[in-house]
């Protein structure tokens, strides 16, 4: 079983969409400035790899994670998950865990396209429609898919695991957005 960590949803243009922690990395980031600053610029320059005509599968280790980057649709969002290294310390499980997390990543797109197509275009999205999506993409999609392959969500900061688009962390991710398009 591949245990997804870590997972994050934002337009390519760097609109915050979702964030949320199923293990531990939320807190690392949280108690270490310098780790979340490195993590942001990773997301940024990965997802600058991203052409709109392609939507292959990118991963990146940090730390001890791997993560997985996936654009959706037209690439208009792009996903990203962590997952611990040491869970993919062979081929056979890796080719799988690559499997479970694709799949994973169609549902959420289905999500998208049929309930939210607005977050495919380039303009603001309204709190109202953040807070329907987080709550759809958690009970409609991520908890049955957790439960299915057999996890639960292991934070060890409980409810707080999902990290708020109105953090600091949303805010430095959209600076580094901007500072790149310019």
């Amino acid at each position: 079983m591949i245990r997804v960590n870590y997972l994050l949803l934002f337009q390519r243009l760097g609109q915050p969409l979702y964030s949320r922690c199923f293990g531990d990395f939320c807190q690392q980031v949280s108690m270490n400035e310098d780790f979340l600053n490195e993590f942001l610029i990773m997301v940024t320059k990965i997802a600058k790899m991203f052409v709109e005509d392609v939507n292959e599968v990118k991963n990146a280790e940090f730390g001890d994670e791997v993560f997985f980057f996936y654009c959706l649709g037209e690439c208009d969002v792009i996903l990203t998950m962590g997952v611990k290294k040491s869970e993919l310390e062979n081929g056979k499980t890796m080719d799988k865990g690559k499997d479970l997390l694709f799949s994973l990543a169609m549902e959420i797109q289905q999500l998208i396209n049929y309930y939210f197509p607005q977050f495919r275009t380039n303009h603001s999205i309204l709190d109202k429609e953040l807070q329907e999506f987080e709550k759809r993409l958690f009970f409609d999609v991520l908890d049955p898919w957790y439960h299915r392959h057999g996890g639960e969500d292991a934070c060890p900061l409980k409810d707080r695991c999902m990290v708020s688009i109105r953090s600091p962390f949303w805010e430095e991710l959209k600076k580094i957005f901007e500072n790149a398009s310019t």
